[in-house]
Formats: structure tokens, C-alpha cells, sequence
């Protein structure tokens, strides 16, 4: 009795590696649609257990979950607040710097512009 090629390990390998690699080509091409989902998810896991600790505290859960939710997006907007000025002074510093030609303190973004080659950041620059 010759042995079957189907119920060999390498098949079985070769099996789980081809259905690896379409679940992992599916996950790519959907990314875009599933993200906002995958960060529903883990926004309401973290949420979770402070909206269920104020609704045992005799406070109805939707009260609670407008709550919390009103709470991370005044956070929100707090960071934000603080962010954007010390964000908008590095990217000053930045295209200053790269203006300047000064290598060590603009990365690799300056080859562009150490070479006279019309770069975006130039462009920014000038105007």
C-alpha cells in the first residue's frame, strides 16, 4: 500500500501556511474597514470597568457610559491643548533647521535639501 501525499505533515504544513497567508492578505486589504471597529473594541474595553462601577452605584449605565465618554474626550482635548503648541515650535525648529542645511540637527530630511533639490519642507520654508 503506497502512503497517501494528502495526510502527510509537509501537506498539512503547507495547508496551514497558505490558509496563514490569505487571512493575513484579507486583514491587509480591510484594514482600512476594520480599524474603527478595532478601536471601538478596545476603547470599550477600557472603559468598561468604570462604567460598570458607576452603574453599581445606582447610576443608569447610559448616564454612565455619556459620562466616561464625556470625561476621555475633555482628556482628549486637554492633550491636545498642550500638544500643539510645543508641536508647532519642533516643527519650526525643524524646517528651520533643515533651511539651514544643519545635518545633525534636521535627520535624513535635509539630504533633499543639501543636494538643491526642491523639497517640500523647502517649499514650507520659503513661504
Amino acid at each position: 500500500m503506497t502512503p497517501n501525499r494528502m495526510d502527510s505533515p509537509r501537506f498539512a504544513a503547507m495547508q496551514w501556511l497558505s490558509f496563514a497567508a490569505v487571512a493575513a492578505a484579507l486583514l491587509y486589504l480591510l484594514s482600512p474597514i476594520l480599524t474603527p471597529f478595532v478601536a471601538a473594541g478596545i476603547l470599550a474595553y477600557i472603559c468598561n470597568p468604570l462604567v460598570q462601577r458607576m452603574s453599581a452605584r445606582k447610576m443608569p449605565r447610559t448616564l454612565a457610559v455619556v459620562l466616561v465618554m464625556g470625561g476621555l474626550l475633555l482628556l482628549s482635548g486637554l492633550l491636545l491643548l498642550i500638544m500643539l503648541p510645543l508641536l508647532e515650535k519642533e516643527i519650526g525648529l525643524f524646517v528651520r533647521a533643515c533651511r539651514t542645511g544643519s545635518r545633525r540637527r534636521a535627520f535624513t530630511c535635509c539630504r533633499s535639501c543639501s543636494n538643491g533639490s526642491a523639497s517640500a519642507l523647502n517649499g514650507i520654508a520659503r513661504h
